[in-house]
């Protein structure tokens, strides 16, 4: 492969890992809703700790710095947490 190619595989995935992100962010209705019926609060400590621990095996799994997977997977946690609670006090 050469550079060009190289960068044209680099931005497909790059499109890729946005459209997945778009379709995680569309469970947000459903998981609020869930949330209503169990009375469950939006912050999960447990199911977050749980994640935590399955992205940074992953990580380790597939050679990437654990620290930099959390950080991406905080930022999208907290987001979608937001997201959450702006419905939830509507």
């Amino acid at each position: 492969m050469n550079l060009q190619e190289i960068r044209t595989r680099i931005s497909q995935i790059d499109e890729e890992i946005i459209i997945l992100l778009g379709e995680r962010f569309q469970f947000i209705p459903h998981i609020i809703s869930e949330k209503k019926k169990q009375s469950l609060a939006v912050f999960q400590p447990e199911r977050e700790k749980q994640m935590h621990q399955k992205f940074w095996n992953l990580a380790l799994k597939e050679h990437l710095n654990p620290e930099m997977v959390r950080q991406i997977f905080d930022l999208i946690i907290r987001e979608m947490r937001t997201i959450q609670e702006e419905d939830l006090n509507e």
